[in-house]
């Protein structure tokens, strides 16, 4: 009896269990169905791949089915040259200048100051560069190293693998047979099973939910169109949430294809749609793709032993190791190692000069590339549905090279790049110019409902699709009125600051609010260019405005260079330098200076550098200045300025305050941004 009661539950766990798997499956196969491409095969790499898309997309939601379609699986294999530098004590290179070089002397030295050379030292801190053509002298081969390693190369191919993967899921609410939501995915990885794991992230990671405030867009993309692109754009629409957006072809083209007993259990079931009030239509699509291969020259720094300059982008030899420099009297270039500034190039029977002031020198590689060209255009339009009116068109194109390898240093050390992840990455810009286009067509309107100082309350939200840092203008009566900033938002209802308000106006509650792409920017900058008697010189710094866009005041560093350094011989330089003050009185056109001054001497022949003649100044300043337009901060003008200095080390004595030398007259251009 105990037997058979056992065998009993056994069969009845059996039963439960198998309705349960059953269940399950019945449930998997109503809820979604994953459609891959004709060009697709259903088992890529052992992989199934209508087995993965529906474990990866199987989270929808009770009461919806959806539609994985599958756009492309595709996979680039990639070879490459590395070159590896590896910390070794029998090594026989060095770091140095950012690059590796050689040396067949593997001893440590240190400095013996009292016999003024370099000795071997086992904890020294040098490095005797042997291959060192271009130091000018052989101290200059002593590297100080520090405890710096030795290193060692090791070579190798790296292959790698990526795989692409791009499709559309469709959600369609089961109740009501209504299209909830088109979302395309994009995703890569190392294996297929990564980018599948990571197609769903992406999924996930765009939300756009339907609104009865939003504006309803229905997508016509022509047959033609690249079914990739498509889902870029689309992308891109579903990230922007101002619209309930189909793409009404494309669903007409699916249905077509999927079994709908499949996914809902009737024969003829009929998608419902909201009317759109916006169609919004993509034609002439044009791509063209060429392959071709490619010489070219590579240059690599090298400052240690390199026996080429470049020029004009082609490799000149050059003679390695001498410097030159151009005695006056003999009128010719003479060796110097020491102090020369000029090496010798081999030049062209057509050339010149053979001698030329550079201390940069490359190795070069010629290098055939393989590499792939793409371009594709189409034009847009929205059109109204109530009037058959063309509210907005625009045409956009775009081309990508790719260079699938380069090397990337004197060593053949190889990049590579990824043809798709290029066109995939243009694609995304495109989509990006075609969003901003289309959001200039389809402004998000609101109103103003409350003000207080500078902080606004809206009367939308997340209900219309703004989001933070969109910018709205005020509206009254057909007028600007000023700018404000969306620093919050909810359901039905955002919060913006005020950052700009046209003089004369306000921004008041129960006005019009217009969402805007072209608003008044302030940097808070100012750069100026002048000359006076003695000089000329710039200025730039900090300049402070308004919430009118008037500016107050003005925080500005200047250089100064005087005339008498280009002209005389004297190996001293003088550098007058000064902080400038300036308050803006009433007028945007009249300033108050205050600041100070101080003269930097840099002396060659001492290798020395000393502060002379300091002080403060005092003045007034005159300008042309207009701000560029009502709705704009900065502007630029001419302007003239009135100084007096005051030298700090004569402050007692007045007569030599108030001399012509201590009065200067500037004019100059000066700019506010």
């Amino acid at each position: 009896m105990i037997k058979k009661k056992i065998l009993c539950l056994l069969t009845l766990l059996y039963v439960l269990l198998s309705n349960v798997i059953l269940l399950g499956s019945i449930s998997i196969e109503i809820r979604i169905k994953v459609y891959l491409d004709s060009k697709i095969s259903p088992v890529y790499e052992n992989v199934s791949l209508l087995d993965s898309f529906a474990e990866a997309f199987a989270d929808a939601k009770e009461g919806n089915a959806r539609i994985v379609h599958v756009l492309n699986v595709s996979k680039e294999t990639f070879s490459y040259k590395v070159n590896e530098f590896v910390p070794d004590e029998n090594g026989t290179y060095i770091a140095y200048k950012g690059s590796y070089y050689q040396t067949n002397d593997r001893r440590r030295y240190s400095y013996d100051s009292k016999n003024k050379r370099y000795v071997p030292d086992k904890n020294g801190s040098y490095i005797y560069l042997t291959d060192y053509p271009w130091a000018r002298k052989d101290e200059d081969r002593y590297i100080w190293y520090g405890l710096g390693s030795f290193y060692s190369k090791k070579s190798y191919t790296v292959t790698k693998e990526k795989y692409f993967i791009a499709g559309v899921v469709t959600d369609i609410d089961l109740s009501t047979f209504f299209v909830k939501s088109i979302t395309p995915v994009f995703s890569s990885g190392d294996t297929l099973l990564s980018a599948i794991k990571n197609a769903s992230k992406y999924y996930l990671s765009i939300v756009n939910e339907y609104s009865p405030d939003k504006i309803d867009v229905a997508l016509v993309f022509e047959k033609s169109f690249n079914p990739i692109l498509r889902a870029k754009i689309l992308a891109k629409f579903q990230e922007d949430t101002r619209y309930n957006i189909y793409d009404r072809l494309y669903l007409k083209e699916l249905m077509d294809i999927i079994r709908t007993t499949e996914l809902f259990g009737g024969e003829n079931i009929e998608l419902k749609y909201k009317p759109p009030k916006f169609i919004l239509s993509f034609e002439n699509y044009f791509d063209k793709v060429d392959r071709y291969k490619e010489e070219k020259y590579y240059f690599f720094s090298n400052d240690v032993n390199g026996a080429y300059i470049n020029k004009s982008g082609f490799p000149v030899r050059v003679e390695v190791g001498n410097y030159y420099r151009y005695d006056s009297s003999q009128k010719k270039y003479v060796l110097d190692r020491e102090k020369g500034n000029y090496i010798k190039y081999y030049k062209g029977p057509w050339e010149k000069d053979e001698y030329i002031s550079t201390s940069s020198f490359y190795d070069y590689i010629f290098y055939q590339t393989d590499n792939v060209y793409n371009f594709y255009s189409f034009s847009v339009k929205a059109i109204s549905t109530e009037s058959a009116e063309v509210v907005g068109g625009k045409f956009f194109s775009d081309s990508v090279h790719t260079t699938l390898k380069n090397p990337v240093d004197r060593f053949l050390s190889e990049r590579v790049q990824s043809a798709t992840e290029n066109l995939w990455e243009s694609y995304t810009s495109i989509a990006a110019n075609v969003q901003k286009f289309f959001q200039s067509v389809f402004p998000l309107t609101t109103a103003v409902r409350e003000v207080n100082n500078l902080d606004v309350q809206l009367l939308s939200g997340k209900n219309i699709g703004i989001k933070p840092n969109y910018v709205f203008a005020g509206i009254e009566n057909g007028y600007t009125t000023g700018f404000m900033r969306i620093t919050n938002v909810g359901d039905l209802k955002s919060s913006a600051k005020i950052f700009y308000i046209v003089p004369g106006e306000s921004v008041k509650p129960n006005t019009f609010a217009i969402e805007t792409k072209q608003y008044p920017v302030s940097l808070n900058l100012r750069a100026s260019y002048f000359i006076d008697d003695e000089s000329f010189g710039i200025r730039t710094g900090y300049a402070h405005a308004d919430i009118y866009g008037n500016y107050n005041w003005s925080l500005t560093f200047g250089i100064l260079f005087p005339y008498k350094n280009f002209s005389s011989t004297s190996i001293d330089t003088e550098i007058p330098m000064r902080i400038e003050y300036s308050k803006f009185l009433g007028l945007q056109n009249f300033e108050f200076n205050f600041g100070g001054y101080f003269t930097v001497l840099n002396s060659t022949s001492n290798s020395s550098t000393q502060l002379q003649d300091f002080g403060i100044f005092s003045g007034f300043t005159l300008s042309t200045y207009s701000r560029n337009s009502a709705l704009s901060f900065g502007g630029s003008s001419f302007y003239t300025q009135l100084l007096i200095k005051i030298p700090l080390g004569n402050v007692g004595n007045l007569e030599t305050i108030f001399t012509s030398n201590n009065f200067n007259l500037v004019i100059g251009i000066d700019t506010l941004f």
